[in-house]
């Protein structure tokens, strides 16, 4: 377990990055892990970003992608998510805008729906699963102060 700025510092490998011969090569990378979810994946926003190609660049037989926000501020939001998913053809950049679109077009918006529609779990607050509430929360209070 760790954090995106962690891995952030770890992409950069070496104390001096400019020091290629004595780089440091990430524990984590040194690792087959089983599975990998990456939390709070919206806050990967962009596939350029190092967190994510860190991300991408894990050996694991399984990925996971957890958020309750997929797309935060434009539909490109979820390509990141879908490159670290190696969701073939959608993980690869020219695919994605040939496809959706790096400005969404008409047919980019039944592309989006298609793909959601497959990767998306969603829980609401009243789902029941085998006849008990899945959640069960207590009831929302305001407070004046």
């Amino acid at each position: 377990m760790t954090t995106y700025s962690i891995l952030n510092r770890e992409e950069d490998g070496a104390v001096d990055p400019t020091d290629t011969a004595n780089r440091i090569t990430s524990p984590l990378k040194q690792v087959e892990w089983y599975r990998v979810v990456m939390d709070e994946s919206h806050a990967i926003k962009t596939a350029t970003s190092k967190q994510s190609k860190y991300c991408c660049s894990l050996s694991t037989k399984r990925r996971w992608s957890v958020t309750g926000t997929v797309m935060q501020t434009k539909h490109d939001d979820l390509s990141a998510i879908l490159k670290f998913l190696r969701l073939e053809p959608f993980s690869d950049t020219r695919c994605w805008n040939k496809l959706v679109g790096k400005q969404l077009h008409a047919g980019g918006i039944a592309v989006l729906s298609m793909i959601m529609q497959d990767i998306v779990m969603r829980h609401t607050k009243t789902q029941m699963f085998e006849g008990s509430a899945i959640l069960t929360l207590p009831p929302r209070t305001q407070s004046v102060r």
